[in-house]
């Protein structure tokens, strides 16, 4: 009996000491979780959707992007599709980005090529684990607020995280030549079983009404991994 009542008593004492439960982690703590857990993650695939002001991908200002979807693959390969607006123009344009390097197709021929010097948006660099949109997700977002039990238009059912604050813009600046600088407000939905991001909203209006800019980025499938190689380009 006196073994029978010790073992009780271990097993309460290690469960009292075993750390938080889910449900008593702050927002910055889910943040930090969810963070590390996108940092494990060999590969997801990713959807990127834009509204209001265009989004300019060359210096001229004459392709905007309005959306992306494709597959990345730790530690710093993407392989998308980019839908890009040009003057009277909307065109699919694959893209492969394996860290610095990018190739595109031509918008015009179809036939890859590599990108231009004055094509500023690498989808690696802001998907990369460690200084990308995961590792940021620790560090540069402010006040928080957390919602519980969100859903999803798109999953029913599914009860998720929902956390609110304002992201700093100087690095997704530095990342991706498209958002920021100014400060963006973020929305980051997390599933609370796996700390995986489903969706993020980043709205950028840096009170300016005409260059309001809203981004949705989509996470799924999490940990599927494809083979991502250079193109030839002849």
């Amino acid at each position: 009996m006196k073994r029978l009542f010790l073992s009780l008593l271990i097993v309460l004492l290690l469960t009292g000491c075993g750390g938080k439960k889910t449900a008593d982690l702050s927002p910055l703590e889910i943040l930090m979780k969810t963070s590390e857990k996108m940092k494990t993650l060999q590969g997801f695939q990713v959807a990127i959707e834009t509204s209001g002001a265009p989004a300019y991908l060359d210096l001229e200002g004459t392709l905007a992007i309005s959306g992306m979807e494709g597959h990345y693959v730790a530690p710093d390969n993407v392989q998308a599709t980019v839908r890009v607006i040009a003057p009277g123009l909307v065109v699919e344009v694959e893209v492969i980005s394996i860290g610095e390097d990018i190739w595109q197709t031509n918008v015009f021929t179809g036939q890859w090529e590599e990108i231009p010097d004055n094509w500023g948006f690498n989808p690696s660099s802001l998907l990369e684990a460690n200084a990308g949109f995961p590792a940021m997700l620790a560090t540069d977002i402010t006040e928080l607020q957390l919602t519980k039990d969100v859903e999803l238009e798109e999953m029913p059912g599914k009860k998720l995280y929902l956390i609110s604050g304002e992201m700093k813009g100087d690095k997704l600046y530095d990342l991706t030549a498209l958002i920021g600088p100014d400060p963006i407000d973020a929305q980051i939905w997390i599933y609370p079983d796996t700390f995986e991001v489903q969706r993020a909203i980043l709205h950028e209006s840096a009170g300016d009404p005409e260059n309001e800019r809203t981004w949705q980025i989509d996470f799924w499938d999490f940990n599927n991994t494809i083979e991502i190689e250079a193109p030839d380009i002849g």
